[in-house]
């Protein structure tokens, strides 16, 4: 970056700070995902380590009149979920766990996607809940219809408050007639646009390599440059030195000379003043390994990894090991978050409002009626380093009264019914064997 860059300001309104840029930046990020083995490694962590092997999980907490959790109601809606989840995406291709993997990784990738609601009898629901979604990247939002006088930005018609009232969609662009027909308009209530922003009302989403291109475009170069030197360097080159001050000798090229190369060879055919030489291509290059390090501690910090995670390597003390861990999983937290917040939570509450239109779970009697959609998002937990010590903290913090069994189980990544209802089921069968 020069001097001149440095200095650079950029004061335009969020409205129009990654317009028209996001579109090539999504394509960016998307060749990089495609061609670049560290690139596709960030994507992998953010993936991973924001969701864990099964997504984020969902405790259901409806309370009753006394304020305590209904845990026979809660059990009938985590039953239906789990029948829902099998399948909730209109393709079909799915599960819950993996369509937020494949979410998860369109948002960080490509900076947004959009979830559709889908209501319709028209399409054969699972199990007769009557809702599913339609999850679509945001090639079909028409990104070039823009209104600033009647507050449409790239596909999105706002209100006063800059809520999102409509959304224009056409056909994707493999579709010949994506420029040619006219965007249909979807209201905002059927429609959850998540997005990844750096501004106040910014109205599209940009991805998270987006302050990493040229680092990851510049390493991606380096070491397609340093593998070929390699690859070079693994033949035997050599040349002829000729002194052309020995005279009455020509040097002329003979198209038939011929240097045959094995152990132990004498040439015998080398005219005076000929000499053979090795080139050495000094490869591999020594210095490769500290250079791609730090380059990678910087695109770590753009994309809201760690340099350890991509790169593969774990060096270092305990103590050390566990204090990036700590730091990162504070920033995983945030995504799990902001995940929850968007995607998982508002789905899953309309998940439970079919369930109960349907009438396949009714609301028992002396249930507050303002936490029936009652529901927490639980990131997944850090892994142990130190099992030994891990679990004598847990019950350290259990047997003083800081942490419920409940919060430690969810600390494993296990449902807290789900496990006393194993643990008591366990007991009863080694009653009736006793």
């Amino acid at each position: 970056m020069t001097t001149r860059e440095r200095r650079r300001a950029d004061n335009r309104p969020a409205s129009q700070l990654i317009w028209p840029s996001h579109l090539n930046a999504k394509g960016i990020a998307r060749y990089l995902d495609q061609n670049h083995d560290l690139a596709k490694g960030v994507l992998d962590v953010i993936e991973a380590q924001m969701l864990g092997a099964n997504g984020l999980m969902v405790d259901h907490q409806p309370l009753r009149d006394d304020g305590s959790i209904h845990a026979e109601f809660a059990e009938e809606l985590e039953y239906w979920h789990k029948k829902w989840e099998e399948s909730p995406e209109v393709s079909g291709e799915y599960s819950w766990a993996g369509l937020q993997r494949i979410l998860a990784r369109t948002l960080y990738r490509d900076g947004e996607y959009l979830i559709k609601d889908i209501y319709t009898p028209r399409f054969k629901h699972r199990y007769g809940i009557p809702y599913s979604i339609e999850a679509l990247e945001t090639d079909y939002l028409a990104s070039d219809y823009n209104d600033p006088d009647n507050m449409l930005y790239q596909g999105i018609k706002f209100n006063e408050w800059w809520q999102p009232v409509t959304y224009y969609l056409r056909d994707h662009p493999e579709n010949g007639h994506y420029q040619m027909n006219e965007p249909r308009q979807v209201s905002a209530k059927f429609i959850r646009h998540a997005k990844l922003t750096d501004r106040l009302r910014q109205p599209r989403g940009i991805s998270v390599f987006a302050s990493t291109f040229r680092r990851f475009n510049d390493l991606m170069d380096y070491e397609d440059s340093e593998r070929i030197a390699a690859k070079v360097a693994s033949n035997m080159v050599m040349y002829l030195r000729r002194d052309p001050t020995m005279l009455g000798h020509s040097f002329e090229s003979d198209p038939n000379r011929t240097f045959e190369v094995s152990p132990g060879i004498l040439w015998d055919n080398l005219t005076p003043g000929e000499e053979p030489v090795m080139m050495d291509s000094n490869r591999p290059n020594i210095n490769l390994e500290a250079y791609r390090n730090s380059q990678l501690k910087g695109a770590a910090a753009g994309s809201k990894t760690s340099q350890s995670s991509i790169a593969k390597t774990y060096d270092g003390t305990y103590s050390g090991q566990r204090q990036e861990l700590i730091e990162q999983y504070a920033v995983y937290g945030v995504m799990a978050t902001h995940f929850g917040w968007s995607t998982v939570l508002p789905i899953k509450r309309r998940v439970t409002e079919a369930i109960i239109l349907s009438g396949k779970v009714k609301v028992p009697p002396g249930i507050r009626e303002d936490s029936v959609f009652d529901m927490v998002c639980h990131q997944p937990t850090p892994p142990w380093i130190d099992p030994g010590k891990e679990s004598a903290a847990l019950v350290a913090l259990k047997d003083a009264g800081l942490a419920s069994p409940q919060e430690i189980i969810r600390k494993r990544g296990r449902n807290p019914r789900e496990v006393k209802r194993e643990i008591d089921e366990w007991g009863k069968r080694n009653e009736e064997e006793s």
